[in-house]
């Protein structure tokens, strides 16, 4: 808990609980569909799931940048200080529907406090900058602030250029954007001081998909250089008396979760609180005529009322007189059984309604990746694979392959073609048989629809997608930037380069997302070949591999329609960051790859090309069995039918060559071997592999 001012707390506190819980009856409390809060007391994360009641479905957690710090001794104990001297320093939300308030209203409260402005449109939080998005900023070149929220084109923002705030002293702000855009409100210090009829709402902005606090991040470079404190979202239209207390407590040191976690009344000790009756029923107790006991199913929908409020362990409640309160096409009571969230309609956010995924897909509304292969459920339907069944060929999802070993076009079927752009040469020094040999001056760029390589949403949810590719660095880096593959440079873009005049690498997968791997500075050697991964899980996180090994996680990607083209071998946002070494076997797939398919493709360090791999896969176990009385031993591992398989093993993962037996035939899609005998009786771990002949 943050401290505060325990005299004039107590001082308060008889006067407040009586007033609020005298209100119980006809309005609900301050918790209820709040969406997100970071006090900053003791981490950077998200404490609205907590409160029972509350709209809050994920923990968003923020991460911080270099800049940021946690301050004690602030108005409501620690703060979240943002210096613009270091970067970055913003505080990064990933993508939730806990940040993605498409039609819905919002209402925002923050304590803020800044000195001197340093630039224009420094910006205290942003889900986007266009004008359907959500934003707090500095007015432009002002002294005063300005909100922008789901207004349309008409309206561009609402500000009150008499309200400046960069004096030094804390100031509380809230700012509201009602439901289907109907007006925006901005208060400051427990008094309205603007508001605006608007004529749009609030959409998602999944291009770059996440919250920024203290920056905006379709326009960087806006970083708050100021303190931030107590900020909570709702999927609501905050009341004057709330915001007033909100206000007034505040300056007495009281932070918010005080007044969230305020008691409820329930008269008639059923479950439901007063309050939630009277808004839906009329009335503070449950009656029989109505339907509106807790035992009762009012919307015949199959969840009682006591399990629409409780819905999914108190985390929201839905509405009990409504068969499908958020639309989706799935019954609350079908949500309440799946663990969906009835007020949202596409709770793991993959682009599927929780209804398609309820009753058309017969997917997990919950998952993003219902049968873990890699592509999401959106993706598989809209390439009509089948969501429920894990697909484990090597060229599940490939959508484009350069081997480089008799040209630089992906061959059939994938059928990209390749120009070379200022002489690449063919060289039989390659990973695997010839490669691409790149002279500082030359690159390669793919030809035909540039949008493949964008991954843009399949209906309206993201892809996942990965690289893979061999590379050489034949002398020491001799420009910034010099650039693997990029499909652009800043922005909606990505790239895997040289992190500027540094000798390690670096990634970007959207609006700055990425970083420097500093764990991945190949020496230059025309002889030593790296193999790196970059694998993409849209809402989620990314993955960097180096050499057969993970060295570097992040944010999930926001990635955006972009007009450049794939180049291999330099960036095409900057022409002049050719590579100088060699790169083969590059693949692209519209899944993420697992970790053991990565470890195929690296081999040790001897390497499995990509198409050897399809060719010849590695299979997987599915079963094992050691009797340690016999000391026999069974294994399991899926196949293909006509095929004969090898079993091989080792004491160590990095050579598994000796042979137990050397053709198999094929059981169909699963084969069992054994029992056999621990073929190393006294070793202590014995590694085993399988592989198609």
């Amino acid at each position: 808990m943050k401290p505060s001012n325990l005299r004039v707390w107590l001082a308060l506190a008889g006067c407040m609980c009586a007033s609020m819980c005298a209100s119980f009856g006809q309005a609900p409390p301050l918790r209820y569909q709040l969406l997100n809060y970071w006090n900053f007391e003791t981490n950077y994360n998200d404490n609205a799931d907590w409160q029972s009641g509350s709209a809050s479905m994920f923990a968003d957690t923020g991460t911080p940048g270099a800049g940021n710090t946690r301050v004690a001794g602030g108005l409501l104990g620690t703060y979240a200080h943002f210096n613009r001297a270091t970067q970055p320093s913003y505080i990064t939300v990933p993508a939730s529907s806990d940040i993605y308030l498409a039609g819905r209203a919002l209402s925002v409260s923050v304590w803020l406090r800044i000195t001197n402005f340093s630039v224009d449109w420094e910006c205290v939080f942003s889900q986007g900058d266009g004008n359907s998005n959500y934003r707090l900023a500095r007015g432009g070149d002002k002294s005063w602030l300005n909100f922008v929220g789901g207004n349309g084109n008409t309206l561009t923002s609402v500000e009150n250029n008499t309200k400046p705030v960069n004096d030094g002293q804390w100031h509380h702000i809230v700012c509201i954007s009602a439901t289907n855009g109907t007006g925006l409100q901005l208060w400051q210090d427990g008094a309205q001081i603007a508001s605006a009829a608007a004529s749009g709402q609030l959409v998602n902005n999944t291009s770059t998909a996440r919250l920024l606090i203290g920056e905006n991040p379709d326009r960087t470079g806006r970083q708050w250089g100021g303190d931030i404190d107590d900020l909570a979202m709702w999927s609501r239209v905050l009341t004057p008396t709330e915001i007033t207390n909100i206000y007034r407590m505040g300056t007495n040191g009281v932070q918010l979760s005080t007044l969230l976690a305020a008691p409820d009344l329930d008269s008639d000790g059923d479950g439901i609180p007063d309050w939630w009756c009277q808004m839906y029923f009329g009335h503070p107790n449950g009656q029989a005529d109505d339907l509106s006991r807790a035992s009762d199913d009012a919307d015949f929908e199959g969840a009682t009322n006591l399990q629409e409020y409780t819905n999914h362990n108190g985390q929201w409640s839905s509405n009990p007189t409504l068969y499908d309160t958020d639309g989706d096409g799935a019954t609350d009571g079908q949500e309440f059984a799946a663990g969906s969230n009835p007020l949202v309609v596409d709770t793991d956010g993959d682009g599927l309604s929780d209804g398609d995924e309820i009753n058309s897909y017969h997917t997990s509304p919950l998952l993003t990746d219902t049968d873990g292969d890699g592509m999401n459920d959106n993706q598989e339907i809209f390439w009509q694979f089948d969501p429920l069944v894990p697909d484990t060929a090597f060229d599940f999802g490939l959508l484009g392959y350069w081997p480089m070993d008799t040209g630089f076009d992906s061959p059939a079927p994938y059928g990209w073609a390749t120009s070379d752009q200022g002489g690449v040469v063919l060289t039989n020094a390659g990973k695997f048989g010839n490669a691409a040999s790149f002279q500082g001056s030359s690159y390669l760029q793919v030809e035909g629809s540039e949008d493949a390589w964008d991954f843009l949403p399949v209906y309206g949810g993201g892809q996942n997608w990965s690289v893979s590719m061999w590379f050489t660095l034949d002398v020491p880096f001799s420009k910034g930037f010099q650039c693997l593959v990029a499909k652009g440079d800043a922005g909606n873009t990505w790239r895997i380069a040289r992190s500027g005049g540094n000798p390690y690498l670096n990634i970007n997968v959207g609006n700055n997302i990425g970083g420097d791997i500093t764990n991945a500075a190949p020496a230059p050697s025309p002889t030593t070949w790296h193999h790196i991964v970059l694998v993409a899980r849209i809402n989620d996180h990314c993955e960097f591999w180096y050499d057969g090994v993970k060295v570097f996680t992040c944010a999930g990607p926001a990635l955006g329609n972009v007009s450049t083209r794939l180049w291999i071998g330099n960036n095409s946002g900057y022409t002049s960051r050719q590579w100088q070494g060699k790169i083969d076997d590059v693949a692209i797939w519209t899944r993420a790859l697992s970790p053991t398919t990565i470890v195929q493709m690296w081999n040790g360090g001897a390497g499995r090309s990509v198409g050897d791999l399809i060719a010849h896969p590695v299979f997987q176990f599915t079963d094992t069995l050691y009797n340690p009385v016999t000391g026999s031993v069974t294994l399991t591992w899926s196949s293909l039918v006509n095929q004969t398989y090898a079993l091989l093993y080792s004491t160590n993962v990095f050579n598994i060559t000796n042979v137990v037996n050397a053709s198999i035939s094929s059981q169909g899609a699963s084969t069992t071997y054994g029992p056999f005998a621990k073929p190393v009786p006294n070793a202590q771990q014995l590694f085993f592999r399988v592989k198609q002949n």
